[in-house]
């Protein structure tokens, strides 16, 4: 049964190791980071190309990342799935970053690859992008760092998180 349950979240998730580049990283606290506490391992800082979006408003935002590899760095976490992750764990974290349907239908983002750098080279890994490039207004996170970002405006991020200052 182990094997069969290891190959089944192999099929789903590739084994491929999530890049967080917002909400999900450890800084911040909710219902769906302590329900992958255990189930994904941090295994190291990490970024990519692309341009992040701050997303909603001051009482309450949440990032957006546009990957363009003509652009600064996003700056984030690599979390690898651990044998407790499980298929239902990856459906909750799809419905968690609004994942469903295609085109018209889509969610705000998608779950695709790309390749992330980190401290021993690059690595492929899966993550969260727009799914739509982001309405006109949304502030551009220059520096690729959300929770820095969100601590020094003294904006708020999303109802129910909660963040530690960036170490």
């Amino acid at each position: 049964a182990r094997r069969t349950a290891s190959r089944e979240r192999r099929a789903v998730t590739g084994d491929v190791a999530f890049f967080f580049y917002g909400t999900l990283q450890r800084a911040f606290d909710s219902a769906m980071t302590r329900r992958l506490a255990g189930k994904l391992r941090f295994e190291g800082d990490a970024r990519v190309r692309g341009r992040l979006y701050a997303l909603g408003e001051p009482s309450g935002c949440y990032p957006g990342l546009v990957l363009d590899p003509a652009a600064g760095w996003v700056h984030g976490g690599v979390y690898a799935p651990t044998p407790d992750f499980r298929v239902e764990d990856l459906a909750a974290l799809d419905a968690w970053e609004d994942v469903c349907g295609e085109g018209p239908q889509a969610g705000e983002y998608v779950r695709t690859t790309t390749r992330a750098v980190t401290l021993t080279g690059e690595r492929a890994v899966q993550l969260y992008v727009c799914a739509r490039a982001p309405a006109g207004g949304a502030p551009l996170i220059v520096d690729g760092r959300f929770d820095a970002w969100l601590v020094a405006r003294g904006w708020a991020a999303w109802p129910g998180l909660s963040v530690s200052p960036p170490s």
